[in-house]
């Protein structure tokens, strides 16, 4: 053991200082390896000194971005998971790594070399893993402070924070339970943000928090009508630059970085998110159904007519057609807003169509 305190001394104080950038990094990967085996009490004093290091290594090109976002985990989970004792470092001493680290969660990675994007995914997945240790050993600090960087005006921030709760809340569900009313306020918040990097973040996370039923009512409409809204871009629009142009795409605040390869993409995840929220969260119906059909009209949504339906296809399979019928009917006398009749009443033949057809609608 002594030998091994040693070498870790040895790395800490003369190898990781080397101006070679190679020497350095693998310094840290070797402290990252051995942070599990010296005294909580030797690691204790390392940590002023190793994570500086660590946390700029993160910031280089990806090769070495991904050692050091490793090693970085290794040493936070030895440092706040160890059962040998509590966590060696308080919270308010990770701010500085986790606001390292969030804009870095949001890099955009190039989709033109294969091994590129494998590296660019194992360093995002290390730097979330980062993220996870931290929410476990204190998950409503890390909460809160992912929220309060959702409110801050740097868009890589926001990206950032957007892209770590989705990443958490499966992970953390329990312990952020008492936070769900938060997030839903802070995504209502961010549905009007112009940032097409804002706007790709939520369109994930929006799946995410609906297949944990942190969607419902009038937040829930609002979030669908986010997706249905971006899966509208049609094809003519990915293919005239001037889409760039258009006032819903463009912000009147900071300079956009946007391209139509980027909308097309958005445009995609939206269409994929609102097929899953139709066919793979059941919970989902009371809201889908029969909200969609209003969105059908809008001449603005006309672009996302095909996706929508494929919605209200899937959505019939499942629906209590004869229930529906009955509360159909209910409604109509109290509706008096005559698109909203007109929904009722397509919705009403949709049932019956259904019904009349033995509860078996053909695929598409």
């Amino acid at each position: 053991m002594s030998f091994m305190n040693s070498v870790f001394e040895l790395l800490l104080k003369v190898w990781t200082g080397s101006r070679d950038l190679k020497v350095r990094l693998s310094s840290v990967e070797a402290l990252g390896e051995m942070v599990g085996l010296v005294t909580r009490s030797q690691l204790k004093s390392a940590l002023p000194r190793i994570i500086p290091t660590m946390l700029d290594l993160c910031k280089k090109d990806q090769e070495v971005a991904f050692t050091a976002a490793h090693s970085l985990h290794n040493l936070l989970n030895a440092s706040l998971l160890s059962e040998s004792g509590p966590p060696l470092l308080e919270f308010e001493e990770l701010a500085v790594v986790l606001i390292t680290l969030l804009p870095l969660v949001s890099v955009n990675i190039s989709k033109d070399e294969r091994s590129y994007i494998s590296k660019g995914l194992k360093t995002y997945n290390e730097l979330q893993h980062c993220f996870l240790v931290t929410g476990l050993a204190y998950p409503e600090d890390l909460c809160m402070f992912l929220l309060s960087k959702c409110r801050s005006k740097d868009e890589a921030s926001i990206v950032g924070a957007l892209g770590t709760i989705k990443h958490l809340l499966p992970r953390l569900l329990e312990s952020w339970h008492t936070k769900q009313t938060l997030l839903v306020e802070i995504v209502k918040s961010l549905l009007e943000e112009q940032s097409l990097g804002i706007r790709m973040a939520l369109a994930e996370l929006i799946v995410v928090m609906a297949s944990h039923c942190y969607l419902s009512g009038h937040s829930a409409e609002l979030a669908v009508e986010f997706l249905v809204g971006h899966s509208a871009i049609t094809d003519d629009d990915l293919n005239d630059i001037n889409t760039l142009k258009n006032e819903y795409f463009q912000d009147k605040r900071f300079e956009m970085k946007i391209s139509l390869a980027g909308l097309s993409e958005l445009r995609a995840v939206c269409e994929k998110g609102l097929l899953l929220l139709a066919i793979t969260i059941p919970e989902m119906e009371l809201v889908l159904w029969p909200f969609l059909l209003q969105l059908i009209i809008p001449k603005k949504y006309t672009g996302a007519v095909a996706t929508v339906c494929k919605c209200i296809t899937e959505l019939c399979r499942g629906i209590n057609c004869r229930r529906q019928i009955h509360y159909i009917l209910s409604l109509m006398p109290q509706t008096k807003c005559p698109v909203l009749r007109i929904c009722l009443l397509v919705c009403w033949c949709f049932c019956i169509i259904h019904l009349l057809g033995g509860n078996s609608l053909p695929r598409s």
